[in-house]
């Protein structure tokens, strides 16, 4: 066989294609992997990277402005002066034409402008410097959103998980009570109805059990959209369902206040009373002070070296005064407009708050439901596991009919789910509240 090593190593790369695999231990390292790569953390970033260029912008409107120009013309017909002919020993009463200049001109000129009383200018760039802070808390917004999405979405992968434990354990009771049916239908003990509901116990369970692999392998890809990783790759989470530690949880106005999401409205109307600032600093006067330095060239001929030329050069320097008198309703509307919307504002910062603070209570209120319960959905767990083997065994001594053991059975699933359900509240509420120590 020619060229062995080779072969070898592209079989490797394919394995390695096959398997590659993603493995996180816990919530903590998932949520930093999420605020890392997240597309939509990224966007927001990149928000706040605009923000402060805005600001650099709205400074650089407040510095000197240079600008260089130049120019070349042809005066095709030159524009003629009536001087007194006596000056150039004439006879008194006439006149001749004299034409000033050469034909061709350049000119080169440096103009240099600064606002020297510009409230305006000066309120926009106040208004970019809100605008920055306000995007900064929009992305610690951004962060705390994605993290309760990733929170909800580890936990659901974790309860799926557990979920087919659960069916591949209810599938092996089924299989047990099959064979046990199987033997009484053999013996002429057991009618063909009872026989098909037991049948119809085996699919149902084989397909609860294929309907939560498929919805596991749906909340792993959620998740690995969350943390903006290769979807074809496998994600495998370590930890496993368990009652977490019950910590203390501040749920008042104070901590509310802390949010980032009603920071960022806080923020929101800090930026919208600039922009109104900004609006009725416009209705004032601005002053500002510019020059200009012009250095012009004449010549009679072009790109000869037999031309006559001339060549001057001259400046001005000024002040420029502008006051807004009328622009019909213009002003005061956009005005108008800036103050309903800090109104607004406001209103939205005051429902933010409260939308804050009930949501900390909420989840406070769920967590401790959980913690309540998770014992006794624990104990009913366990006792019905060992229910359903009693009557699986009374079922195969022939002590018990095949009503008494689905009656048992499905108190067994009731209570499986119920005690997931448990662990999954605890873990996901007191998570979201250790989010906002």
């Amino acid at each position: 066989m020619k060229h062995p090593i080779p072969l070898i190593l592209f079989l490797l790369s394919l394995a390695q294609i096959g398997f590659a695999q993603v493995r996180l231990g816990t919530l903590d390292e998932t949520v930093a992997l999420a605020a890392r790569q997240n597309a939509s953390i990224q966007a927001a970033a990149t928000s706040r990277d605009l923000a402060q260029t805005d600001v650099r912008i709205a400074g650089g409107n407040l510095l000197p402005a240079v600008n260089f120009s130049a120019s070349g013309d042809y005066n095709y017909r030159m524009p003629v002066q009536l001087i007194p002919a006596v000056i150039f020993g004439g006879a008194e009463g006439e006149y001749r034409e004299i034409q000033f200049g050469q034909p061709y001109v350049a000119n080169m000129a440096i103009d240099v402008s600064m606002p020297i009383y510009a409230p305006e200018k000066w309120r926009a760039r106040e208004t970019a410097r809100k605008m920055d802070i306000q995007t900064g808390f929009q992305l610690e917004k951004q962060l705390e959103t994605v993290s309760m999405s990733v929170i909800s979405a580890y936990y659901q992968n974790l309860l799926y998980k557990a979920v087919i434990g659960i069916n591949e354990q209810q599938l092996t009771l089924a299989d047990s009570l099959k064979s046990a049916a199987e033997h009484k239908m053999a013996n002429d003990i057991l009618s063909p109805a009872d026989y098909n509901r037991v049948l119809n116990l085996v699919s149902t369970t084989r397909m609860a059990l294929e309907s939560n692999r498929a919805r596991f392998a749906q909340s792993a890809l959620t998740l690995k959209q969350l943390l903006h990783l290769p979807l074809e790759e496998n994600l495998m989470l370590d930890e496993t369902l368990t009652l977490p530690e019950s910590t203390a949880a501040a749920t008042d106005a104070a901590a509310a206040m802390q949010r980032p999401a009603y920071l960022a409205q806080v923020a929101g109307a800090e930026t919208a009373l600039s922009q109104l600032q900004e609006k009725q600093a416009a209705r004032l006067p601005k002053l500002s002070l510019s020059a200009r330095h012009t250095l012009q060239f004449q010549f009679d001929q072009p790109f000869s070296e037999s031309a006559t030329s001339n060549s001057f050069d001259f400046g001005v320097v000024g002040l420029s005064f502008q006051a807004p008198l009328f622009r019909g309703k213009t002003l005061a509307l956009q005005t108008e407009k800036a103050r309903l919307r800090h109104e607004q504002s406001l209103k939205e910062t005051a429902q933010a708050l409260e939308q804050s603070q009930k949501e900390l209570i909420e989840w406070r209120l769920s967590r401790d439901e959980a913690f309540v319960n998770a014992p006794a959905a624990k104990a009913n767990a366990e006792r019905s596991v060992e229910n359903v083997r009693i009557a699986l065994k009374r079922y195969e001594e022939g002590l018990s009919d095949l009503t008494e053991y689905f009656n048992v059975y499905g108190e067994y699933v009731q209570a499986q789910q119920a005690y997931l359900q448990v662990l999954v509240n605890a873990n996901v509420y007191q998570a979201l509240l250790n989010m906002n120590e």
